[in-house]
């Protein structure tokens, strides 16, 4: 880069940091199930395919492991591109753009400090052609299309990686910076932390992966040999996301990876929130822990929440964001429980808190609750290992990426042992329909009318391979009969009864529907008796199917 371009970008970065102090950028799902939205509320842009494929592809979906809201990135092999512009590659990706603030952009000779957390599933599919799930770019310029830095899961060798790569300016080349074993980082969730200073000269740049549960290092990358700058660009960005090509579409299966908590900041140098301190615990009816705490700081991002059940061996259990000052924590079974928080922000954490503990005995102690999926049935089976007038349990799901206790249906009820000192086994068996992800949790009642709720565990179908509409069941009917159906994609469903004339008789579903295997109950009351059709339609998909009302 020459001198006076460079004089120039440093001169601009000088103003733009006395003028404006950079602040902390946090994107973190919300309950709204509206991803776009939320993204673009935090200035945040987003590249999607939906202009093929008309669906969401960034959705917001209830995690049990974070005990929050994440994103879940998708991409199907079949129909997604490139948003309608590149058709031998897939993305969907967020990004900082030219719409969002000078914080949120790197001009030239800036530090920028990134923290994010990702899970690839446990049987993510890489393949030998690029597949990043994290870019350093040009916001502008004519090389804008070339990464500086990418983080790839690939296959190399014939073997299954994750590589750290670096694309030279001008010349294009790619060397590796790291390149490891990519099998640790499936199924889990990793936080990974990532330092940037954007300069052809005088560059640096780490990227550090921890395993979320325990706060172990998995992977650290530094160096300060790489040119970190793009010529006749006016900012770099940083983008997450899912970007692969289809060229070897064999390696390829549809695939979502979820991430979470993208924090970002514009500073030299970033100062850690200082810690909690004061934690206590209370207890609350219901089988609830109260934790509160005292806000030292005033930078944190979030707050994390350890659990352990011997006060030694610790691991993440929750989070709490910035401000608030308490957590309640639901418990399943008898025990001691160890708790403490530290404040976290996108340059680190804080040390934690003091420890602090509470003891609790459940009229009922549950010892597993167990969910698996045989086909369209969830098998549920739960173990208990004391009980104490223990009238019985009841099942309840939901089928919302919302798991909140607005959208809970009790299914079941089976009865329980009274008073027990032995282990005790219980099962049910669902057929759930609705969509692919289903939530279950245990409602247990005493004698006396009390009860309490034990976990939620979540249950994810295989998406069907192919459409079908089925028979109505009962039929004959009279008044009601339920009419199922299944989706290999999520899409705009119309759902119609029509009589012998052809005449449309009512309308069950026109509207946009998720993959999976769903049903519907269709109520004939003000109908007489006869002969009815329903029909399915969808844009690739017409289905008719014959009924008898006999009143």
């Amino acid at each position: 880069m020459n001198n006076i371009k460079k004089a120039t970008f440093i001169l601009m970065g000088l103003l733009i940091i006395t003028a404006r102090a950079s602040a902390q950028s946090f994107l973190t799902a919300d309950t709204t199930g509206d991803a776009y939205n939320r993204i673009t509320t935090k200035i945040f842009g987003y590249e999607v395919p939906d202009c093929v494929h008309p669906v969401p592809h960034i959705t917001e979906d209830w995690n049990q492991e974070l005990k929050k809201f994440i994103f879940g990135f998708d991409l199907h092999v079949t129909p997604d591109n490139d948003r309608c512009i590149n058709f031998d590659r897939q993305r969907t990706e967020i990004k900082t753009s030219d719409a969002s603030p000078d914080s949120m952009k790197a001009f030239y000779g800036e530090t920028f400090y990134e923290r994010w957390k990702f899970k690839l599933d446990s049987l993510f599919q890489p393949s030998p052609n690029f597949c990043h799930i994290h870019q350093l770019k040009a916001g502008d310029g004519p090389d804008a299309d070339n990464p500086l830095i990418t983080l790839t899961p690939a296959i190399s060798g014939g073997n299954s990686q994750l590589q750290i790569r670096f694309m030279a300016p001008i010349t294009g080349t790619t060397s590796y910076l790291t390149r490891v074993d990519l099998a640790p980082y499936l199924g889990i969730w990793v936080e990974a932390f990532e330092k940037v200073t954007f300069a052809d000269s005088n560059s640096y740049y780490s990227l550090t992966l921890k395993k979320l549960s325990n706060d172990s290092t998995m992977l650290t990358s530094t160096t300060t040999s790489l040119d970190l700058w793009r010529d006749s660009s006016t900012f770099m960005r940083p983008k997450w996301g899912f970007y692969r090509s289809l060229d070897s579409p064999t390696y390829l299966r549809d695939e979502i990876i979820k991430f979470a908590d993208f924090s970002l900041i514009k500073r030299t140098t970033v100062t850690l929130p200082a810690a909690p301190t004061v934690l206590k615990t209370s207890l609350l009816t219901g089988n609830k822990v109260k934790l509160q705490w005292t806000d030292n700081a005033s930078n944190e991002d979030q707050f994390r929440i350890d659990r352990s059940t011997d006060g030694t061996n610790w691991s993440y259990y929750a989070s709490a964001l910035a401000n608030v000052k308490t957590y309640n924590d639901t418990i399943s079974a008898s025990g001691t429980y160890y708790y403490r928080v530290r404040a976290e922000n996108t340059g680190g954490s804080s040390s934690y808190s003091n420890t602090a503990s509470s003891t609790i005995s459940l009229p009922v102690e549950l010892i597993s609750f167990t969910a698996a999926v045989n086909g369209r049935k969830v098998n549920l089976n739960w173990t208990t290992a004391t009980e104490m007038n223990n009238y019985g349990f009841e099942i309840e799901r939901n089928n919302s990426n919302d798991n909140s206790s607005g959208n809970w249906k009790s299914i079941a009820f089976i009865p329980g042992a009274g008073t027990s000192n032995s282990d005790k086994l219980y099962s049910y068996i669902d057929t759930p329909t609705g969509g692919t992800t289903f939530f279950y949790r245990i409602k247990q009642s005493d004698i006396s009318g009390g009860y309490q709720y034990y976990k939620t565990i979540a249950v994810q179908l295989d998406i069907p391979e192919k459409y079908s509409l089925d028979q109505n069941y009962p039929n004959p009917f009279n008044p009601s009969t339920r009419i199922s159906f299944s989706l290999p994609i999520s899409e705009y469903v119309e759902l119609k009864v029509y009589n012998v004339m052809g005449e449309e008789a009512a309308v069950l579903i026109n509207g946009f529907v998720e993959a999976g295997f769903h049903s519907i109950i269709f109520d004939a009351k003000a109908l007489g008796s006869g002969i009815y059709f329903y029909k399915m339609k969808t844009n690739s998909f017409v289905s008719t199917k014959k009924m008898l009302l006999i009143k």
